[in-house]
């Protein structure tokens, strides 16, 4: 395989997305990112950040990227499915290339592992997690679970620490979950998916595995990922 050129969008205080895919050195692949501005977790900025992705993926399709992702779990659920498939189509208009965002990109990784019912771990607030449960259950998935860390602030919710969120998923109910998302691109929760599937003989996805998951799959990368789960595991 040449070496393929994986375009990411990225909240504008997103810290942890890039550290976390560089980090992997999956070979042939690089990573490229861009920025759009995101004041804090509330509805309303969610929304407005969408306004910088015109501009966002002209830039990045200068590269010229394999596949772009929109790398936010709650800026693409927050006004549903139709807003989602919005971002996705902006990005494949102005990059010429396949475009992928974290939610559809949750919602095919949990078809991929029979999931049907899930436990949903967040650091949203709870109107927020009505959203992301909204959306999910509008795509045919129960959730049966939720939790949120309650953040608003860009420095709250990148100082939730791995421990964190290993004590959230260790003391959730999953009696009824088929599985667990620990939403959300901007955590460290991405290398503890494999450590918690363990414990919680389970499927642990991250909003980090989902995307890349897609992104890989998008470039026909068959190459399994390491050290991030079970999804990661099966690419195509």
């Amino acid at each position: 395989m040449a070496q393929k050129r994986l375009g990411l969008i990225l909240p504008s205080p997103n810290i942890h997305m890039e550290p976390q895919f560089n980090g992997l050195r999956l070979p042939e692949v690089e990573f490229f990112a861009t920025r759009v501005m995101l004041k804090e977790t509330t509805e309303s900025a969610l929304v407005q950040m969408e306004r910088d992705l015109d501009y966002a993926s002209q830039m990045l399709a200068t590269i010229h990227p394999d596949v772009v992702g929109y790398c936010c779990t709650s800026g693409s659920f927050i006004r549903g499915d139709s807003f989602d498939n919005k971002i996705i189509k902006t990005i494949e208009t102005n990059c010429h290339c396949p475009g992928a965002s974290t939610s559809s990109a949750m919602m095919e990784a949990m078809a991929a592992l029979h999931i049907k019912r899930l436990a949903l771990i967040t650091p949203y607030t709870d109107d927020i997690n009505q959203q992301e449960k909204k959306y999910i259950e509008a795509k045919g998935v129960e959730v049966v679970y939720t939790f949120g860390f309650q953040m608003i602030s860009n420095e709250d919710l990148v100082a939730i620490t791995p421990e964190q969120w290993i004590e959230a998923a260790l003391a959730a109910d999953l009696s009824q979950a088929d599985g667990l998302l620990l939403s959300c691109t901007n955590t460290k929760a991405m290398p503890l998916a494999e450590e918690l599937e363990k414990y919680l003989a389970k499927p642990v996805l991250t909003s980090n595995s989902v995307t890349l998951w897609k992104m890989l799959r998008c470039i026909h990368y068959s190459r399994p990922v390491p050290r991030c789960g079970s999804l990661l595991k099966r690419l195509l």
